[in-house]
């Protein structure tokens, strides 16, 4: 189950029976304009709206629950966003 309140999202699983665990997140609304990049993995996870994203030379059309994985060093750029709320979670390469 997601909830979101505010700019945290909690994120609860089960671990079995009755017990319930929970991670929370703060996300960001997404500006459009410059490129970014990261020397990590980044993961994108949209939690509602919608989302244009370009990752290099390539356009994605994100809906609420669509995820990316961008590999390290690539450029992207949010070229639209309507309401959009995004969750990026960076994962360093010497985890894989």
């Amino acid at each position: 189950m997601i909830r979101v309140t505010g700019e945290t999202v909690t994120l609860y699983f089960s671990q079995g029976g009755n017990s319930m665990s929970a991670l929370q997140f703060t996300t960001q609304y997404p500006a459009t304009g410059s490129f970014c990049w990261s020397s990590e993995y980044q993961i994108f996870y949209l939690l509602q709206g919608t989302l244009l994203l370009r990752v290099q030379d390539r356009e994605y059309h994100f809906s609420p629950e669509d995820f990316l994985v961008i590999n390290p060093f690539s450029p992207y750029q949010v070229l639209e966003s309507d309401h959009a709320m995004l969750l990026c979670m960076e994962m360093p390469v010497e985890l894989l």
